[in-house]
């Protein structure tokens, strides 16, 4: 079975080791989406570190779908030549870069894109207190359109990989959720259906990068929602990427309305609600103390699902979820349950953790998981690690 620091293979690509940097929203790109020294210093920090792959997160495939300002995006040509730098800054500390592909649907931010976001459904997010429009026929199709282009972009801007987000209550993953998508067209309604827009949107990237171009997903196991994705349906789904070309999962699990199952540990609730109005405060606080008291932080949280996925389909299997020490992540390798182990906060804190590793320097990260970087983010403040204790 695999080790830690045994080189691995994703398609075509050849891993230095068994550690990923998993995409965490950086909060750290331009106005417009474009690629800044900010962000091409923090994945070059990263990669410098010793882990295998970095993950270039959240970059939006269409403007329709932008989250944050800050946002990266892969929309437009013009954006091309400051990612390619990127690309080339991570490649000579050794590691390989993927771009994670993504459209927020339901929780875009109707300010930056100039409407009502859009969703498989009008179905509003009770934590985001975001109330989408339900998606045309038309707009379904260029969106489906927009990942594979923005994919054609990542491959011009030197990308080993890319990963198309279908987990955390992001549009792919809204419309695989029964509780997010009620559709009664071709596109919602049985799992066969609501399965359409994401197997759609593997094929149309396939087609666009090739067949030998390495491709990605993220994949919820569960929503943790009431009426969500469940594992029989992730299993399912799994296979169907696996037969339109997809080249390994990464298995995660939560979505925007359950958000700290995504990233268990600490609920900084206080400097989350600062800031907002009354009525804000009050229904956000109600769902984060209701959500403190079921959330279980431990090593690999998301397991279960990454064995479910990986009896299932032939292709790597990522795991994702609260691993913190090199005897667990071992172990998991070892017995199989995973391929690759990624992390995030981890580096976030300690860039050279898997360095650390691979010369006995250290056992277990630093990280306390106390989630300040991922509040802070939030807020529109660079990805780091806040933590004073």
């Amino acid at each position: 079975m695999a080790h830690l620091f045994e080189a691995g293979h994703i398609g075509g690509m050849t891993l230095r080791n068994r550690m990923i940097k998993s995409a965490t929203f950086e909060s750290m790109s331009g106005p417009n989406g474009e690629c800044t020294e900010e962000l091409r210093a923090y994945h070059r920090r990263i990669a410098g570190g010793g882990v295998a792959m970095v993950i270039a997160a959240y970059i939006g495939v269409h403007p329709s779908g932008v989250a944050y300002a800050n946002q990266s995006r892969l929309d437009r040509d013009e954006l091309i030549p400051g990612f390619r730098e990127l690309t080339r800054q991570v490649h000579d500390q050794g590691a390989l870069v993927a771009a994670q592909l993504n459209h927020a649907g339901r929780v875009a931010d109707e300010s930056l894109i100039g409407h009502p976001p859009l969703g498989p459904s009008p179905v509003p997010d009770k934590l985001l207190r975001t109330r989408p429009r339900e998606m045309t026929e038309e707009e379904i199709e260029t969106v489906l359109d927009a990942y594979a282009a923005a994919a054609v972009r990542a491959v011009e801007a030197g990308f080993d990989a890319v990963q198309l987000h279908c987990a955390h209550g992001y549009l792919i993953s809204q419309f695989l959720s029964p509780a997010t998508n009620q559709r009664k067209d071709r596109w919602g309604g049985t799992l066969e259906n609501r399965q359409r827009f994401a197997l759609e949107a593997v094929r149309r990237t396939r087609r666009a990068v090739g067949p030998a171009y390495p491709l990605l997903v993220k994949l919820n196991f569960e929503d943790f929602i009431r009426n969500g994705f469940t594992t029989s349906e992730a299993v399912d789904t799994a296979r169907k990427m696996v037969r339109e070309g997809v080249d390994a999962i990464e298995v995660s699990g939560g979505f925007t309305e359950s958000v700290f199952y995504i990233a268990r540990g600490g609920i900084p609730i206080e400097r989350i609600l600062e800031g907002l109005s009354l009525p804000k405060r009050m229904a956000l606080g109600t769902l984060l103390r209701a959500m403190e008291g079921r959330v279980r932080l431990e090593e690999g949280y998301n397991l279960e699902g990454a064995r479910a996925i990986k009896a299932a389909v032939h292709v790597p299997v990522i795991s994702v979820g609260g691993f913190r020490s090199r005897e667990v992540m071992e172990r998991v390798l070892q017995q199989g349950e995973a391929d690759f182990i990624s992390i995030a906060r981890p580096l976030i804190r300690e860039a050279d953790l898997p360095d650390k590793f691979r010369r006995g320097e250290s056992e277990k990260a630093t990280c306390v998981s106390c989630n300040l970087c991922l509040t802070e983010m939030g807020r529109g403040n660079p990805v780091r690690c806040y933590y004073t204790g």
